[in-house]
């Protein structure tokens, strides 16, 4: 049995409401393009080891994940119906350290926080979960240090993404 590609996405015109979260490049929303249908329902794993360009700059892999919220929200498709979630592990992991640890971590000045905070409490108020990989955390020695608000943690950024690719989480390296 097939399926057709385009009984899961429709072309039409984005919606002009300004996107949820405002820190990613705009969605090209003047040309008629194909989007997820918006009665979909989507499940989606971000697996984050980006390493961060700068330390005074959001991450990348974090932007792209912002980035994907934004689409499917240009897509009309409802918060409820986005499943999503964000695991750092690797070189992505200490974007999860809160602002004095963050700091502290890469000999930037006291009053320097976390440049990735904002789009990570961002994210959660769109529903995402955001999660730090146990193994990662520990084995970078952050055993004592403080996570940002709400970050869950995950056993291992490797077992919880299997598991939730069993699930029917499409996995987006991020």
């Amino acid at each position: 049995m097939t399926t057709r590609w385009d009984t899961w996405i429709s072309r039409q015109m984005p919606s002009d409401t300004p996107p949820p979260i405002d820190a990613a490049p705009p969605s090209g929303g003047e040309l008629s393009q194909w989007l997820p249908l918006a009665w979909g329902t989507y499940r989606a794993l971000f697996q984050w080891t980006t390493p961060s360009a700068q330390t005074t700059s959001a991450n990348a892999g974090l932007l792209r994940a912002v980035r994907a919220v934004n689409l499917f929200a240009a897509a009309e498709v409802p918060v409820e119906r986005r499943h999503m979630v964000v695991v750092a592990s690797g070189a992505a992991t200490p974007c999860l350290l809160e602002d004095t640890a963050f700091g502290r971590h890469h000999g930037l000045p006291a009053d320097v926080g976390n440049p990735n905070r904002a789009l990570i409490e961002a994210l959660q108020r769109e529903g995402v979960v955001v999660m730090a990989c146990l193994q990662a955390w520990h084995g970078q020695g952050f055993a004592d240090m403080a996570a940002l608000a709400d970050v869950e943690w995950a056993q291992s950024g490797m077992t919880v993404g299997i598991a939730l690719q069993n699930a029917g989480f499409a996995l987006v390296t991020v």
